[in-house]
């Protein structure tokens, strides 16, 4: 069994900020890459600094990443990313459209020194008539059409995450995964781009293609009749007499005939106007009021043991603090440690035997409430690195001596 990660050897330099860069590298270090990340050594990335709401998100895109201060309008700042390139396989960068020719961190800059490097270039759109276009994730939500679908009619409505800049972000991996490959065969390397508006795009394809065969208008989801709309005729919330609500999808006549029969629909299961699915689509304003009716004189944990019996999909609706008190999801998450508190933050969606390092149930505490919902004390704790934390460490991998570092960070070039 191979426990070492795929990307143990390779090296990326992460001009990255927000979330779109930050992602496509925390991705590659949770494949077993060294990020090295790129920021102003003024102010850092500002993610740094997002207050409230925001706060979570630096510790969550960065953790275990080395920090690397330098300023990248100063000539010496410059030389320093020159003379890390040639040691360098991907370089990852998601500034806005220009500025990475301005500060000559762009391909064509870069490649002269070190012709295996892969570039990945996370921008707005890709190349065509909107591709100088200031983007950012709920612009472009708006402009593909996502928010009309999200939200009710009249009243477009966001993803609650940054669906957009992590889809895009997915697709910059997959592109630098494949120029790996092909620089391992061809010695040369290349430049991917993957962009916000088409990684948007790609979630809207089937609403697309089904204009393109039906000529109906879209209809967003959370009008009435939706899930008969998109072909389910059980598809819906339910109030139980507890918290939480449940979300059924009886998206079978299997599962029909096994929920029928076990709540003594027995009318229902007999009429053949609710034999199949199709048919239960029409028969939705009639047959949702009922089992809305039926399932609010369970409680959410009678419905819950009844319907894992019976294998029929469904689910709790949870915020996310109650997702994070959740046992059973104790192995999907990893301790970081940041500004002095060790928190609970998704890990990599990947099972591998390279990143087997999940918790099991028994390490979760009995009282969440008490703190992070995991013990920490059994896995190992995520490092969130300080601004430029690693700056005079990678300097002097670079031959840079010591007078030379104090005279660049007095010079405000760099910070370590």
């Amino acid at each position: 069994m191979n426990t070492v990660p795929p990307l143990n050897s390779v090296r990326v330099l992460e001009f990255g900020h927000i979330v779109a860069g930050p992602t496509v590298g925390m991705l590659l270090q949770g494949l077993g890459a060294t990020v090295i990340k790129v920021e102003p050594p003024d102010r850092g990335d500002q993610a740094r600094s997002m207050p409230a709401s925001g706060s979570g998100m630096f510790p969550y895109l960065n953790a275990d990443k080395q920090s690397l201060a330098v300023n990248l309008k100063d000539p010496r700042g410059l030389e320093v990313i020159q003379r890390l390139i040639p040691q360098i396989d991907v370089v990852v960068i998601n500034y806005a459209s220009g500025v990475a020719e301005r500060l000559k961190v762009d391909y064509d800059s870069l490649r002269p020194l070190n012709p295996k490097l892969v570039y990945a270039q996370v921008g707005g759109f890709l190349p065509g008539p909107y591709h100088e276009r200031p983007a950012l994730d709920e612009v472009i939500e708006m402009m593909s059409g996502l928010t009309f679908m999200t939200g009710p009619a009249g009243r477009p409505l966001r993803a609650g995450a940054p669906v957009i800049d992590m889809t895009a972000s997915c697709f910059s991996v997959m592109g630098i995964l494949s120029a790996l490959l092909a620089a391992r065969v061809t010695g040369v390397g290349q430049r991917v781009e993957s962009a916000l508006y088409e990684a948007s795009l790609f979630y809207m394809g089937q609403q697309i293609a089904t204009y393109e065969l039906t000529q109906e208008p879209s209809l967003p989801f959370p009008e009435r009749g939706v899930a008969g709309r998109n072909g389910w005729g059980v598809y819906d919330i339910f109030k139980c007499q507890d918290e939480p609500d449940l979300f059924l999808a009886i998206t079978s006549d299997k599962h029909w005939q096994s929920f029928c029969q076990h709540f003594g629909l027995t009318d229902l299961l007999d009429d053949p106007a609710y034999r199949h699915n199709a048919d239960r689509v029409t028969m939705r304003d009639v047959l949702i009021p009922r089992l809305a009716k039926l399932l609010s004189g369970y409680s959410y944990e009678e419905l819950e043991s009844t319907l894992l019996r019976l294998k029929i999909p469904f689910a709790p609706v949870r915020s996310p603090e109650e997702v994070l008190s959740d046992r059973s999801t104790a192995q999907s998450f990893k301790t970081v440690e940041y500004q002095g508190k060790l928190i609970q933050v998704p890990s990599m969606a990947l099972s591998a035997p390279w990143n087997a390092v999940q918790a099991t149930q028994d390490q979760v505490r009995d009282d969440p409430a008490e703190g992070a919902a995991l013990d920490t004390g059994t896995r190992r704790v995520a490092h969130v690195p300080e601004l430029g934390e690693h700056t005079n460490h990678i300097l002097r991998g670079l031959g840079y001596d010591e007078e030379a570092l104090r005279e660049l960070e007095q010079a405000g070039v760099t910070r370590g």
